[in-house]
């Protein structure tokens, strides 16, 4: 009876984080207690409704260093586009973008090469940006600008979704030089022994996970018109746009990194990862077997997910568990035998993933380092922005993971 009232307040507790984490309403978590299903059950709820209750994930993934401290008052000051602005005029940043861009620099004892975004401040205030841009709300800004661009109606670029971190994959920031962390390779060994018998020699070894920054760079352009404007739907867009296109490439690197070079070696690349071949059409006990590889290594424990393509999800839906039962292998709860299911097309060649994702980790290493170039796209009027951002991925522990060594949509 004491497990069961331990692992019920292991539930609820998993949930009340959730719902933290999430913004879930009083009714949603109420309900998810009440049911008595499975946490596996609301993580895919949440996984499938991106728009509904997760934060904005670009913000979530880029955390990049420790908060300075900023009150919501000054985060909710600071601007990004008049940060770019003021830059591509003077060459340098002033104010509290400079005061900002100085800590992050003092604290990482790196120097930026344009000026550093405190982004683990910016993360609540670019979701607060947001509810203001959509409210219409023109005393906060819009009656500043008189435009008949509409730019809180700008029809954005369809991205692919971002899922690491909502499926468990964990951040180590404030970090300043290489990391080596200890990992146990092997345990000392028990033998049943008669009286007065020697005992065997049996020793523990280890080993060393390494990870060094690898620098991730993205480029872009924006109108001199847009960085004049003092709009909220203006400043939101551009400090979106910025984090979403270096969270779209590490997360990528996570799931499917080469190694090779400056991209981390992601979760398909690992050395010692599971793998199933479907050897053709995707069929219940092939899906099942990806659980069993996990649980024979004794990895089966943690935020335990599958990861695919959405050509992948179409099949697993359409294809009956045994024929003619018309339960399907992807449950209409938004599950597969029975955890969490997420849907990415960053998913390479409609691959299937499996495991514990909280065994896999970002390693962030400053703040995101903006440089701007107000000459090359001049006769356009355009101000060009690169942004870079110094990122390692790693794997605890690789039998925590299952791939297949094909598609799953066959």
């Amino acid at each position: 009876m004491s497990n069961l009232i331990t692992m019920e307040r292991e539930r609820v507790s998993s949930i009340h984080s959730l719902a933290s984490k999430y913004n879930l309403s009083a009714d949603q978590v109420n309900r998810a207690v009440e049911s008595g299903e499975p946490v596996s059950v609301l993580q895919s709820y949440i996984l499938n409704n991106p728009h509904g209750h997760q934060p904005p994930v670009a913000t979530r993934n880029l955390d990049a260093s420790q908060p300075l401290g900023l009150s919501q008052r000054e985060a909710l000051s600071y601007s990004i586009t008049a940060a770019i602005s003021e830059f591509a005029s003077d060459g340098r940043v002033t104010g509290q973008a400079r005061e900002l861009s100085d800590e992050v620099a003092r604290q990482t004892g790196k120097k930026a090469t344009g000026f550093y975004v405190p982004l683990a401040d910016l993360s609540g205030t670019t979701r607060s940006l947001n509810r203001a841009m959509l409210a219409g709300n023109a005393s906060a800004g819009g009656y500043t600008v008189q435009t008949d661009v509409l730019g809180s109606s700008m029809i954005e670029q369809l991205r692919n979704r971002l899922v690491l971190e909502a499926l468990g994959v964990r951040r180590l920031t404030d970090i300043k030089g290489d990391i080596s962390i200890p990992k146990q390779n092997a345990g000392a060994s028990a033998y049943w022994l008669p009286e007065g018998e020697t005992v065997l020699g049996s020793e523990q070894t280890f080993g060393q996970l390494n990870l060094t920054p690898k620098r991730v760079v993205s480029n872009t352009a924006y109108s001199k018109q847009l960085l004049a404007q003092s709009s909220i739907d203006a400043e939101f867009f551009v400090r979106t746009d910025l984090m979403t296109a270096i969270a779209t490439a590490i997360d990528a690197a996570g799931i499917s990194g080469s190694g090779v070079g400056a991209e981390p070696k992601g979760i398909m690349n690992t050395g010692g990862v599971g793998s199933v071949t479907f050897g053709g059409a995707p069929d219940w006990a092939k899906v099942v077997s990806f659980e069993t590889q996990v649980s024979a290594d004794n990895a089966d424990s943690g935020s335990l997910a599958y990861l695919t393509s959405a050509a992948v999800r179409g099949k697993f839906k359409s294809t009956e568990k045994s024929t003619g039962s018309g339960h399907y292998i992807w449950g209409e709860n938004q599950t597969v035998n029975g955890y969490a299911a997420a849907v990415s097309n960053q998913v390479p060649n409609n691959k299937v993933l499996f495991g514990n994702w909280a065994s896999a980790f970002y390693a962030i290493w400053q703040g995101m380092d903006v440089v701007v170039d107000p000459y090359t796209l001049k006769k356009a009027g355009l101000i060009e922005v690169c942004v870079s951002q110094l990122v390692d991925f790693g794997v605890r522990n690789a039998e925590s993971f299952c791939v297949s060594t094909d598609s799953g949509a066959q």
